[in-house]
C-alpha cells in the first residue's frame, strides 16, 4: 500500500471562486475538496484518502509525494519527527506495558520481529529479555537511530535493523515472535491488519506469538460542545463568520465537513469531558494472531442513557499485551500519546432509553462509522 504527503513547498491563492494548489510550475484547481485533500495528507496517509479526482492531478503536479521520497530527501515523514516518539516514551503506560510484556512472553532462542521499531526501545527489549534474534523493522529515517541504541545497549550482535516497509522485506529465518506498536489514533488507521496479516503469512512461524494479541475496538456515542466543534472543523457559525470577515462565499465548507467522512483529533484528557449519551459499546474483538481479513464491518447496539444531541463518535482501542497486561489508546490521562478519534457524524437529537444501532466499517479507505435507530 503506497502513502503519499502534502508538498511542504507550495502556494495556495483564490481565482474567483477557484483554490489553486501550485507547485513549482504546476497547479492544480478545485474547491474546499482540494483543500480538504491537502490537509488530509499533511502526515502519511494511503492513496486512497484523497477526494476523488484529485489524487493524481496532485500527484502528477509534485503536489502529492511518496512518503520514501520525502525520506530519502532528507525530510521528516510522520514517525521520523522526534516529537512523536518523545510522546510515545512518556506515555509510562504505553512503554512500560509494552516492554513488560515482552519480558512475559519472549523466551530464550525466540526469534523477534519489530514491526516499525521507530527508535528500537522495543527492539532492545525484546534481546534484553532473551532473544536469540530481533529483526527491526523501520521504514523512515529513525531507523538508524535504532541501529545506535541497540549497540549503546550491548545487543548489537543480536538486534538486526532492516530498512523498509515490512511488506516488502524478506528475514532469513521465521519468527517465533511478533512486536507492534502500530497502532494509531484511529486503532486501525496505521494499518496494523493488512501488515500484521502479511507478517503472519511470510515471516513467522504458525504458532508464533503476538503482542498485542487482541485488539478490542469501542465506540463512545458523545456530544461535542459546539465551541470545541468550532475550533476544530468546519460549522455553520464559523463559515457565516469567515465569509462576512473575508468577503467570501465559504459556506460550501459546512456541507464538504458533512459529505466527506472526517474526524477530530484531540488530547483523551480534553476530549473525555465531553458528554457520553451511552456507555462504551464493544464494536469488535479481534485476536490479531488469527484474523484473516483486510476489513472489518461491524455494529452493536445500545441504549441512549442520557438525552443529548449526537454530532461525534469516539473510537478508541483496548490492547491485550499479554495476559494480565492491558493499555487503552482513549484513556483520560493527560500522559496519553494517542489522541482520541473522534468521528463527525449528523447531528441528531437523542432521547433517554432510545435504541441506536453503531455501525463501523473499515477497508480500504478511511474507516467510516454510522449511528442509526434500531
Amino acid at each position: 500500500m503506497e502513502f503519499f504527503v502534502t508538498a511542504v513547498d507550495f502556494e495556495l491563492v483564490r481565482e474567483g471562486d477557484d483554490l489553486i494548489a501550485r507547485a513549482g510550475g504546476a497547479e492544480v484547481r478545485g474547491g474546499p475538496e482540494l483543500l480538504l485533500t491537502l490537509e488530509r495528507f499533511s502526515t502519511a496517509t494511503p492513496r486512497g484518502d484523497a477526494a476523488p479526482g484529485f489524487f493524481e492531478p496532485l500527484r502528477a503536479a509534485g503536489l502529492l509525494l511518496p512518503v520514501e521520497q520525502v525520506a530519502r530527501d532528507g525530510g521528516f515523514v510522520g514517525f521520523d519527527a522526534p516529537t512523536a516518539h518523545t510522546e510515545m516514551l512518556n506515555d509510562a503506560a504505553r512503554t512500560t506495558g509494552f516492554v513488560e510484556a515482552i519480558r512475559r512472553v519472549v523466551r530464550p532462542d525466540d526469534v523477534v520481529v519489530d514491526l516499525g521499531t521507530g527508535t528500537g526501545v522495543l527492539a532492545v527489549a525484546a534481546a534484553r529479555a532473551g532473544a536469540r534474534r530481533v529483526y527491526a523493522i523501520e521504514a523512515g529515517d529513525v531507523a538508524s537511530l535504532a541501529q545506535q541504541m541497540a549497540e549503546f545497549n550491548g545487543v548489537s550482535d543480536r538486534v538486526e535493523v532492516i530498512r523498509g516497509w515490512s511488506t516488502a522485506v524478506a528475514l532469513p529465518e521465521l519468527a517465533t515472535v511478533l512486536v507492534s506498536e502500530t497502532i494509531g489514533d484511529e486503532p486501525l488507521g496505521e494499518r496494523v491488519l493488512e501488515s500484521l496479516l502479511d507478517a503472519r503469512r511470510r515471516l513467522m512461524t504458525p504458532d508464533a506469538r503476538l503482542i498485542p494479541r487482541v485488539l478490542r475496538l469501542w465506540g463512545d456515542i458523545i456530544q461535542v460542545p459546539d465551541d470545541e466543534l468550532e475550533k476544530w472543523t468546519f460549522t455553520a457559525q464559523n463559515t457565516r463568520r469567515w465569509s462576512q470577515s473575508l468577503g467570501l462565499n465559504l459556506s460550501p465548507l459546512t456541507e464538504l465537513a458533512l459529505a466527506e467522512p472526517h474526524a477530530l483529533k484531540l488530547p483523551a484528557c480534553l476530549a473525555n469531558r465531553w458528554q457520553r449519551l451511552a456507555p462504551s459499546c464493544l464494536l469488535a474483538t479481534i485476536p490479531l494472531d488469527k484474523y484473516e481479513a483486510l476489513s472489518l464491518d461491524t455494529a452493536c447496539s445500545c441504549a441512549i442513557a442520557q438525552a443529548g444531541v449526537l454530532n461525534g463518535l469516539a473510537v478508541w482501542a483496548e490492547l491485550e499485551l499479554a495476559p494480565g497486561i492491558t493499555v487503552t489508546t482513549g484513556r483520560p490521562d493527560p500522559g496519553n500519546s494517542w489522541r482520541l478519534y473522534v468521528h463527525r457524524v449528523p447531528e441528531r437529537h437523542l432521547s433517554a432509553g432510545q435504541q441506536v444501532v453503531v455501525r463501523y466499517r473499515y477497508g480500504h479507505d478511511t474507516p467510516r462509522v454510522e449511528v442509526r435507530d434500531a
